[in-house]
């Protein structure tokens, strides 16, 4: 990885980038949707393990949901209103850009592709003989921290800009901490929270 820049900001994907929950959309699918999205809601609040949930869910759509379901899927969900001229103007601020999701690599590599981003780490589904869902890479746990200092070391980025409880060790490693659309608990850890779904409010808050 060959980047120049010093400036680092880091986003959730689902919620942030993404206005929309990718494996609710999947569980949709295959008429899971209530159930999938119930964990995930907990999960976001912080009322249960986020990696425990994961793992909870995928065994409910493991054999049921194949990989052509999966791409199209990433691709239906709308981006977060914003979130192309935030980008966009971001680069031209100079900063590195940085999507950390515990989500899939179907839906890390359309925003990396589609908003430009320097950096994406996600988890990796993993699909039988016949293209269903059969398992999980994890590179991405409820410490997106680690996670992302494998990929560009220790350092202190400019600014994180989350939504849910397992987000929350990004927020160890930011200058500002935003909560966007945010789980109380996150909030709570803030030192700014959005309540509004524009992805440019940001600019209010962030110091050049």
């Amino acid at each position: 990885m060959n980047i120049s820049r010093n400036r680092w900001i880091v986003f959730d994907v689902e919620g942030v980038l993404i206005d929309g929950e990718y494996l609710v959309e999947l569980a949709n699918l295959v008429g899971l949707g209530r159930v999938i999205d119930e964990i995930t809601r907990r999960g976001l609040l912080g009322e249960i393990n986020w990696d425990e949930g994961l793992i909870m869910r995928l065994k409910m759509l493991n054999g049921k949901i194949n990989r052509r379901m999966a791409e199209e899927i990433a691709w239906k969900l709308p981006l977060m209103k914003g979130a192309k001229e935030t980008c966009a103007k971001l680069k031209e601020l100079g900063f590195n850009i940085v999507a950390v999701t515990g989500g899939f690599q179907f839906l890390a590599n359309r925003v990396k592709e589609e908003l430009g981003l320097d950096v994406v780490i996600s988890n990796k589904l993993f699909f039988d003989s016949q293209e269903r869902i059969s398992g999980i890479l994890f590179e991405v746990s409820s410490d997106k921290a680690a996670a992302l200092i494998r990929y560009i070391g220790k350092r202190i980025v400019d600014a994180a800009v989350v939504d849910g409880a397992n987000d929350l060790t990004l927020f160890n490693i930011a200058k500002t901490r935003i909560a966007f659309n945010a789980a109380p608990i996150v909030e709570l850890k803030a030192d700014i929270s959005i309540r509004e779904k524009d992805l440019s409010k940001i600019f209010k808050y962030l110091k050049f």
